[in-house]
């Protein structure tokens, strides 16, 4: 196969087209494998937004709403609004440029603290499981209702800290190529460049 810069040709190689992890070359080619892809990101984003909405939509509704009370209720929507937001905006900025050394240290350091308390969340509601199945009476009530708020709680938390950066990452989908496209694009546009050649005119980035 060969590449064509516009009305002259490049060589016989061409330049190098790099395969990217989940989307081969098709990022190029701009095939119905391509778009097929792009709809397939945004529909799995839109399912995470969904889901992160509906967990917390459960935990802030009639239901749960009802029994912690309005004022409550009004200040848990607040944090939902700012966390959000904050996750958001920190997402979509991390998504346009190359994270620094400190940033990739710090994200895991943060995944590090998130995994282990999520996994001492659940040895504890383990051992209360445990408990409660061999108590009785008011004592096995009680530790249901503490495994109860524990587990609704953690999931509201996880809904709560995921759905900025999902939300983040489904409008991207929709208005904009991801980073790896773009710089591989780059690639392209500059091998045509440094041979005094246009790249082909029908692949741009968005």
């Amino acid at each position: 196969m060969k590449y064509w810069g516009v009305g002259t040709m490049a060589d016989d190689r061409g330049p190098e087209i790099r395969a990217i992890p989940g989307w081969g070359t098709s990022w190029y080619t701009r095939g119905p494998t391509y778009w097929l892809r792009r709809v397939g990101v945004s529909l799995v984003m839109l399912f995470l937004v969904s889901l992160c909405a509906g967990m917390i939509g459960l935990f802030l509704g009639p239901g749960f709403g009802l029994r912690v009370g309005p004022a409550p209720g009004f200040v848990a929507l607040g944090i939902v609004i700012v966390v959000t937001f904050v996750g958001f905006v920190s997402m979509w900025k991390r998504m346009d440029r190359e994270p620094t050394s400190r940033e990739i240290d710090k994200e895991l350091k943060q995944t590090a603290v998130f995994e282990t308390a999520w996994n001492g969340l659940g040895w504890v509601v383990l051992i209360l499981v445990i408990v409660g199945a061999v108590a009785g009476g008011v004592a096995r009530r009680s530790i249901s209702a503490a495994i109860g708020t524990i587990v609704v709680l953690a999931f509201f938390g996880l809904a709560v800290w995921m759905l900025g950066p999902a939300l983040a990452f489904f409008v991207k989908s929709l208005t904009g190529e991801p980073r790896p496209i773009r710089l591989a694009q780059q690639e392209i546009d500059d091998w045509y460049r440094e041979r005094g050649l246009d790249s082909r005119g029908s692949i741009r980035p968005t």
